[in-house]
């Protein structure tokens, strides 16, 4: 084999590289039988030669050599595969141009690339790249890829430039995972405020509850639907006794297919389209695929479903199935744990509206709540812990926007561009303070988990009670610059020995509470006073109170008062804020309490020992 057998050089003709790809293998196969023989490759050159040709054509990565002109004179059997270049034995004869055209070459916001940006025209003008690109294509069997492309020039021994090559690898897969993540973590977030708030049994749904999206099976639903990217889903109960099967709630159908399962489904058992078999796997909790060939059952529906089973115990109350259409639908090991976290979420919830029953019926309310706390705590933990790193990084793209965004404005003199360039910064504020509110949802989640299985630590230092005080009051007036937050304290220093960080959290929940039960012309006033042993701090609102049998509940975990509305700010969260500060300050040998009347306002306290020669002999 010649040198020029594997370089590229101009003379080559598209067509004859497009030739010579179909008999790669043979020629191969002919040079390896003719090494073997001690014939065929002579010199080293013919050796680094044959080993690239070999690399090459092996390479799993598409890889594309281009001409000075920019003409493809070779490319790898995973470029032909990956584009379906086969479909068009003249492709790598059409021009730039009309080859961009042919794969309909855009970035990833679907914008078009033109000839004259394309990298590889780029790169041969001289334009020199730090780093690769990201593109969408079209393939020229209509699949659309995204793909990361890595290009570098060719130079002969001289260093004068002979062409360039190009990698293209497929992350189309990678993109769309990132996608469904993102989609999937707002979702576990509304599934876990349903976890928190639900209170409907599982029960067969009438007409016009199947088509009410306000229910807790409903929205279920709904949320599955959107986790999966299935196109269907069913949620039903069944009958222990008799094994009939009625919908509870749907997502994804027609009217038409709504109104067939409200008419036909009660006269079906789910035994009927199972073997004996399968009947035993759901029994056993185990997840099913079903092929659905009953000759009753209409064209339209799908004929293959994943069932996943409902259990209280180890008792069957319940199936939730979802499919993707008529079309056959291979289901993958990583959706049918999916399927099964998914199942462990709704069968959560109708745990907790059944022990929430247990609990009114026999009077054993300790007992029923640590069992549905228990299943809580092991789903706020993982859910917190997986929630936080996307949450994080879109927070700091963000922010990183921002800057950009502020550098534009102060570079940007036109009048027509800067009300456009203040909008988008106005909107990316608007989405920085909706993450820090994720953030905070979140981090109160993890902690109240941190509290429940003991893992929730102080780091306690000589700190003075004022300063870390102050501290939070003048972080809540920078984030709130239109209310108005007094502070009062002793001149000096208040010595504790304490956590300051947990002491600002507790400060920023109060303070929180305040701000956001009282009108936002109304002062909210902050106290410390010290004592002969102890350090009192009051955070005093004007809202509207709270009557005497809301204030001992509201330190409990997820209680929120229900006939108290806020008056401002955001309603959004769990009702941990409160019930976290309480573990705070019982950790810190302190203890906290409310003083309020209807119509009054609210004083929410806390003390905490004044710093002593024993307290600093211990740490935890």
């Amino acid at each position: 084999m010649s040198q020029s057998d594997t370089v590229p050089n101009d003379e080559q003709t598209p067509k004859e590289v497009h030739g010579a790809r179909h008999s790669w293998q043979d020629s191969d196969a002919d040079r390896r039988d003719g090494l073997q023989a001690g014939q065929g490759i002579q010199t080293k050159a013919e050796t680094v030669a044959f080993q690239f040709e070999t690399l090459f054509m092996a390479m799993t990565d598409a890889v594309c050599v281009y001409s000075t002109t920019g003409q493809i004179i070779n490319a790898n059997p995973a470029a032909y595969e990956l584009l379906a270049l086969e479909l068009d034995p003249d492709f790598s004869a059409r021009a730039p141009e009309e080859r961009l055209r042919m794969l309909h070459v855009r970035d990833l916001e679907d914008r078009p690339v033109q000839s004259q940006d394309w990298r590889i025209s780029r790169i041969l003008a001289g334009e020199v790249f730090l780093e690769s690109d990201e593109v969408r294509m079209t393939a020229l069997d209509g699949r659309i890829l995204d793909l990361h492309i890595s290009s570098e020039l060719m130079r002969d021994g001289q260093g004068n430039v002979i062409g360039a090559i190009a990698v293209l690898r497929n992350i189309t897969d990678r993109l769309q995972l990132e996608k469904r993540t993102r989609k999937t973590l707002t979702s576990v977030m509304s599934v876990a405020q349903l976890l928190i708030q639900a209170t409907e049994p599982l029960s067969p749904a009438s007409e016009q509850a199947t088509t009410d999206r306000h229910t807790m099976p409903q929205q279920l639903a709904e949320l599955i639907l959107g986790i999966t990217g299935c196109q269907r889903v069913v949620i039903t109960s069944v009958d222990c006794q008799t094994h009939q099967i009625l919908p509870v709630a749907t997502a994804g159908f027609t009217p038409e297919g709504e109104q067939w399962l409200r008419s036909a489904m009660p006269n079906y058992r789910y035994t009927d389209f199972i073997t004996p078999e399968q009947a035993e796997q759901l029994r056993a909790g185990e997840i099913v695929i079903l092929s659905l060939t009953p000759n009753d059952w209409p064209d339209k529906m799908a004929n293959h479903a994943l069932v996943a089973p409902l259990r209280l115990g180890s008792e069957l109350i319940g199936l939730i199935s979802y499919d993707y259409g008529g079309a056959k639908h291979a289901f993958r090991s990583e959706e049918l744990e999916l399927a099964d976290a998914l199942t462990t979420f709704v069968t959560l919830a109708l745990d907790r509206e059944r022990l929430a029953q247990e609990r009114e019926e026999t009077r054993a309310r300790a007992l029923a709540l640590l069992e549905a706390n228990r299943r809580m705590d092991n789903f706020l933990s993982i859910a917190s812990h997986e929630m936080r790193t996307p949450i994080t990084s879109a927070k700091t793209s963000v922010q990183f926007a921002l800057k950009q965004l502020d550098r534009l404005l102060n570079e940007q003199a036109d009048p027509l561009v800067m009300p456009h360039i203040e909008r988008v910064r106005d909107l990316l504020g608007y989405t920085e303070r909706q993450f820090q509110r994720q953030e905070r949802l979140i981090n109160d989640l993890l902690n109240v988990s941190l509290l429940q299985s003991g893992k929730f630590h102080l780091r306690r230092a000589v700190i003075d009670l004022v300063s870390t005080i102050r501290e939070s009051v003048e972080e809540q007036r920078l984030g709130l610059p239109e209310r108005v937050i007094e502070l009062s304290a002793p001149v000096g220093i208040v010595p504790v020995f304490a956590d300051p960080d947990r002491l600002g959290q507790v400060i920023t929940n109060y303070l929180a509470n305040a701000l956001k039960y009282s009108d936002e012309a109304k002062p909210v006033r902050v106290a410390i006073h010290a004592h002969e042993h102890t350090a009192r701090v009051s955070v005093r609102d004007e809202g509207p109170g709270l009557p005497i049998e809301e204030q001992t509940r509201i330190w409990e975990r997820f209680y929120r008062a229900e006939d108290i509305a806020p008056r401002s700010g955001s309603s959004v969260g769990f009702g941990l804020g409160l019930h976290i500060s309480y573990a705070i300050i019982e950790r810190h040998g302190g203890r906290c309490g409310v003083e309020s009347h209807p119509g009054q306002g609210s004083i929410f306290w806390f003390e905490i020992p004044l710093l002593s020669d024993e307290a600093t002999t211990h740490n935890d």
